[in-house]
């Protein structure tokens, strides 16, 4: 973009990238190439506010690209406030981009109390200059990697929550293709080979660590059974449980839900989901069964309804509120970051 034929720079999250040139090898597209150039030029001084840039058709010349290709660069970079197009003329620069408001992506497979906790610690800890988008993916990969690559170019900031039921090679190349210090993964590490900000929580270790702190409440019970269904994001929870139960020679047992299971006194149970929580509850109301004496629950991730329900139902739960907090921080930092999420217990009458 610059007329000068020695400017070459590291353009955040295209490593080497000269200035003059486009990255045929990179997984990053080709328009976001030439929306970070035209940033960097701008940020560099080279083109000034209310200065004209180069045409689409001198753009696409210069960088041996289609013009849709340089087309769709200017289209991200106007909806960025960052170019202003003036029939007739052509581009001009109409901000910096640091002035604008900061956009962030926040992608979740649900909405329930604890993502809402995350949420409000989050948007409560950035500036008004920035601005939290939400998108729900249901667990879907199909979803999350549609909805990634319909983004690409029009966020500074992608929070991921991969609770995911399987992990595809799309969703592996659509997150490829978000540039690394844009990329912020949440509560769950993902297999990729990208450097990224994450606040990750280590299920197994937390899981073990936080029954270890209740392990005198355990004892109580003579048979401990975890209700999870089984897809490849509780894994984590399974061992940290299993080695345990193990440990403290716990008699136990794994099971994805009570729909076939006897349930009887003497049992402390670690729920899920809340159809099995409601199961539990009308179980020892149907047998004169004493939550929290004859049988015990911890359920998995608090809601209002638990604070309530059957006098309270203790819980274990990541401590949402403070991921969102130090997500914030990652936000509004240039740097790469690595942060842990920890687990948190609430005593109720359940146990």
């Amino acid at each position: 973009m610059s007329t000068s034929s020695t400017i070459t720079s590291t353009i955040d999250g295209f490593s080497g990238l000269n200035l003059l040139t486009v990255d045929e090898s990179s997984k990053v597209p080709k328009y976001l190439q030439i929306v970070e150039i035209i940033k960097s030029d701008i940020d560099n001084g080279i083109f000034g506010i209310g200065e004209q840039v180069p045409s689409i058709n001198e753009t696409s010349a210069e960088f041996y690209l289609a013009r849709d290709t340089v087309e769709k660069a200017y289209k991200v970079l106007k909806e960025k406030g960052i170019l202003s197009a003036v029939k007739g003329k052509g581009y001009y620069v109409a901000s910096t981009g640091k002035l604008c408001k900061k956009r962030c992506l926040l992608f979740l497979n649900n909405f329930n109390d604890d993502k809402t906790a995350f949420y409000q610690a989050l948007t409560e800890n950035i500036p008004d200059s920035c601005e939290v988008d939400v998108h729900l993916f249901n667990g879907d990969p199909d979803q999350l990697e549609r909805d990634i690559m319909a983004n690409l170019g029009s966020y500074d900031r992608f929070i991921i929550f991969p609770h995911l039921d399987s992990i595809t090679d799309g969703l592996r190349r659509a997150i490829g293709m978000i540039p690394n210090n844009k990329l912020i993964f949440v509560h769950r590490e993902f297999e990729t080979c990208q450097e990224f900000s994450a606040v990750i929580t280590n299920n197994r270790e937390e899981l073990y660590q936080t029954l270890s702190e209740i392990s005198d409440s355990c004892q109580k019970y003579n048979h401990l059974r975890l209700v999870f269904p089984e897809n490849i994001y509780h894994k984590e929870i399974w061992e940290g449980f299993a080695d345990f139960c193990l440990d403290h020679k716990i008699k136990f047992d794994v099971t994805p839900d009570l729909a076939s299971s006897e349930l009887s006194p003497g049992q402390l149970l670690i729920i899920k989901n809340d159809r099995d929580l409601a199961y539990v509850v009308k179980y020892c109301r149907e047998h004169n069964l004493q939550l929290g004496k004859d049988i015990g629950v911890i359920c998995y991730n608090d809601s209002a309804l638990k604070e309530v329900l059957a006098g309270g139902i203790s819980v274990i739960t990541p401590d949402f509120h403070q991921m969102g907090k130090k997500v914030a921080k990652m936000v509004l930092s240039r740097d790469f970051g690595k942060s842990k999420g920890n687990y948190k217990f609430i005593r109720r009458n359940s146990v």
